[in-house]
């Protein structure tokens, strides 16, 4: 069955009719509430009336008990109207007299009794009996005197309701009648005022609708001067206003879609990676960075496997310590988070972020910016290897120096006991195993020089090339049969810069490694490539030793054992080994490092537990037209052969040494060649001898690391003050680092630390001798 759609009107009419009835039908009600209740309260005031007055005539026929006297008195009260029934009892309830022929419950009810004595009346429910013989039950306490409180009886009384019960029926009938017609009346009246009112309202009714519908041209045309006439006007420029407003509103919104579309493009393409999430740790969006970061194949698929954001952290406790400086700081910045790919590649990340909230301040989530820099921290590792490096070669090269000063005073002393023994038998092999143990320390001690950078004595180009094929050969001559060789060498190689035989030890040190390596592990092959290469700055952005620029790439590469990788950051640190005792001095790969280092190379290593090893050395291309040549006599020092003599007692020589036991050695050494020698222990003696002793000094035989005053101020005073004086250098440098590193370099002699007497005696005489053939006595 179809439903029957009311109209605005008849919905107002009907709703204005049925709010006069409920008035109307409220308003009866309450009248016969109270008519009910006054008939009601003047049944109970006839109830007390008559009982109370009964009680005062029955009071002395109850005091004695005496029934005919109690009966003789009620009969009278009996037969009034309405009364059905008098009980009389006495104090303790007991039923003195009864009168009226209405059956009723005869006991004594302890509620009215006490209600009774509390208050003076009590008054029970209204009873109906089956015989329609409604009627009230109300009881009196009778006092032995008029105004006590001692109890001596009580009067019960029933009183008729019929009467009132009738009285309120008529009542209700009438009012009834009374309502229903008012209603009528009160509808028929309001029927034609209330359509005039309707009508208009209806007109604004539609209208409104017509404007929620977002027909914002419509107007209502009514035409009134009252308020509904007002309120129409006021439609209608609310209809006015929001045209213009929806005219802004659609502007703003096609500016915001504009900047959403402007965002969400950001976002998408941005180089950063970005995500939201929800306070569980569900992701909820990202941006194609953050995808690619973790290698995962799309943003949806990363969105829907990541439901917990612990599954991607590293260590997943981490994420409730971040969740926690969250909430209490509200965000945090670059705050370093290792997390895990897809693939469960480790990811070094800088993260910044912010705690999300709703409209009631309650925090929802979070949203940040993640900056990858695994490559940035491997880089630094890197660089700190390298830093690493050249701290522990500066502090060989100091250890190394001034070792040579002690091997320097070993040697010489050796020397000059040999030339002082007369038991030579004796006494001859002891100091030949001194000077033995001094020259295998000098070499360890060139070892240090050589990881320090400061071993490269002569320059030239190599042919890289032939170097392979010469130690190839020679591996074939010691290296165990079951090792196979192999070279891989590319036509066409460029040319390197450098000295020829510390490339060749590098290559011979490798290879020795390698054959341990493969006799450990079982393996059997060795391999040597080399090839020409350029380096650009993709390989340098990954490698911070490397330089852009063309490279001789010579990789050194077998199947043994491996090097683990918590020791590859350790190998090239000197004296570090895995040898036993006895088998290694650990400076082979320290040697290799230093002498690639002073080539102006680098060398990167690919190697893990038992994965073979492989060393990539990258050495400078001498493509240019440049050659350099470096030999032991510097370019500004004349390599002397003597043909001349001269006088050695006519001859006074400064020699200048930090070293108390060389400037002892050196001293006896040339005074028993005859020479007159002036000792110095640093720059500022030297000068202060110079200076009383200028006419005599005919030669300075000078160190160059020394306390107060260095060898390099000193040279420089004295060639600009004593150019006629002949300089020596004494130095556990080599002449390649003198050149570099010395501020004024026109010194005439070079001696390299540590040196033998009789060394040290060619080159003072060549150096003399050179002086004297330039400059004969007149």
């Amino acid at each position: 069955m179809k439903a029957v759609k009311l109209g605005f009107g008849t919905r107002i009419y009907l709703l204005v009719a049925a709010l006069i009835m409920v008035i109307m039908a409220t308003a009866a009600s309450y009248f016969l509430m109270t008519q009910n209740q006054a008939l009601k309260d003047a049944l109970s005031q006839q109830a007390r009336s008559l009982s109370g007055s009964l009680a005062e005539g029955v009071r002395l026929g109850v005091i004695l008990e005496d029934r005919e006297f109690v009966r003789q008195v009620a009969s009278g009260v009996l037969g009034l109207p309405n009364i059905l029934y008098i009980d009389i009892y006495l104090a303790d309830g007991t039923l003195l007299e009864k009168l009226g022929e209405q059956k009723h419950e005869l006991k004594l009810p302890d509620s009215m009794k006490y209600e009774a004595v509390s208050t003076g009346f009590a008054i029970g429910k209204a009873v109906l009996k089956e015989n329609r013989k409604d009627h009230l039950d109300s009881m009196v306490p009778v006092h032995l005197e008029g105004e006590g409180r001692e109890v001596a009886g009580f009067v019960r009384l029933g009183l008729s309701t019929v009467t009132i019960t009738k009285k309120w029926q008529d009542t209700l009938v009438t009012t009834a009648w009374a309502t229903l017609l008012l209603v009528i009346i009160a509808c028929a009246l309001l029927y034609l005022p209330l359509r005039r009112i309707i009508k208009p309202i209806k007109q604004l009714s539609e209208g409104a609708l017509k404007i929620g519908q977002g027909d914002l041209d419509f107007k209502i045309s009514v035409q009134r001067e009252d308020e509904i006439g007002r309120l129409a006007e006021n439609f209608n420029d609310m209809a006015a206003s929001l045209r213009k407003q929806n005219i802004e509103i659609q502007k703003k919104s096609d500016e915001l879609k504009g900047s959403e579309r402007k965002f969400r493009t950001l976002f998408e393409n941005i180089g950063q990676p970005l995500y939201i999430n929800a306070i569980n740790g569900r992701l909820i969006d990202c941006n194609h960075a953050m995808v690619d970061l973790f290698g995962y194949a799309s943003r949806e698929e990363m969105i829907e496997e990541v439901q917990d954001a612990g599954r991607i952290y590293a260590v997943a406790e981490e994420r409730q310590a971040v969740i926690r400086e969250l909430l209490a700081n509200g965000e945090i910045k670059a705050r370093e988070i290792e997390f895990r790919g897809k693939n469960g590649e480790l990811l070094k990340t800088l993260v910044t972020s912010r705690v999300r909230f709703d409209e009631e301040g309650k925090a929802i989530g979070f949203e940040g910016i993640i900056q990858d820099v695994t490559q940035l921290r491997s880089l630094e590792e890197q660089l700190f290897h390298s830093q690493k490096m050249e701290s522990i070669g500066t502090l060989a090269g100091g250890i190394a120096h001034d070792f040579n000063n002690l091997l320097a005073a070993i040697l010489s002393s050796a020397e000059m006991a040999r030339m002082q023994i007369t038991d030579r038998d004796s006494v001859e092999r002891h100091i030949i195993t001194i000077t033995r143990a001094s020259q295998r320390a000098a070499e360890l001690t060139k070892g240090l020089l050589g990881f320090a950078r400061k071993g490269k004595s002569r320059v030239e180009e190599i042919n890289a090339g032939a170097l392979v094929v010469e130690v190839e050969a020679l591996l074939r001559e010691t290296i165990e049969r079951s090792v196979r060789i192999y070279t891989d060498i590319s036509p066409g190689l460029w040319a390197i810069r450098g000295n020829p035989s510390q490339v060749h030890q590098v290559l011979v040190n490798l290879c020795v490694n390698a054959r341990d390596a493969i006799l450990e592990a079982g393996g059997h092959e060795l391999k040597i490539s080399i090839r020409n290469t350029v380096i650009d700055q993709r390989f340098v952005d990954s490698h911070p030793d490397a330089v852009c620029g063309s490279y001789v790439q010579i990789d050194v590469i077998d199947d043994g054992i491996g090097i683990p990788d918590n020791l590859q950051d350790k190998i090239f640190d000197p004296f570090f080994t895995t040898k036993p005792v006895g088998k290694g001095t650990g400076l082979g790969l320290a040697t290799v490092y230093g002498i690639i280092k002073n080539h102006d190379g680098f060398l990167y290593l690919d190697s893990g537990k038992d994965k073979g090893t492989a060393f990539h050395i990258y050495l400078p291309a001498a493509i240019t037209d440049e050659v350099v040549v470096t030999d032991i006599i510097p370019e500004n020092t004349v390599s002397i052969v003597p043909t001349a003599n001269i006088q050695a007692t006519d001859v006074t020589i400064l020699f200048v040494d930090d070293e108390e036991i060389l400037r002892f050695i050196a001293s006896e050494y040339l005074e028993e060649l005859g020479y007159h020698v002036l000792i110095a222990e640093n720059g500022r003696q030297a000068l202060d001898m110079l200076t009383r002793h200028r006419d005599v000094i005919n030669l300075i035989v000078l160190d160059l690391v020394m306390p107060e005053m260095g060898g390099e101020e000193v040279l420089e005073v004295v060639k600009r003050d004593y150019p006629e004086i002949p300089v020596i250098i004494a130095s556990g440098y080599s002449m390649k680092i003198l050149q570099k590193n010395t501020v004024n370099q026109h010194y005439d002699g070079f001696l390299e630390k540590p040196y033998e007497l009789n060394r040290f005696g060619r080159v003072v005489e060549e150096l003399l001798s050179s002086r004297h053939r330039e400059n004969p006595p007149v």
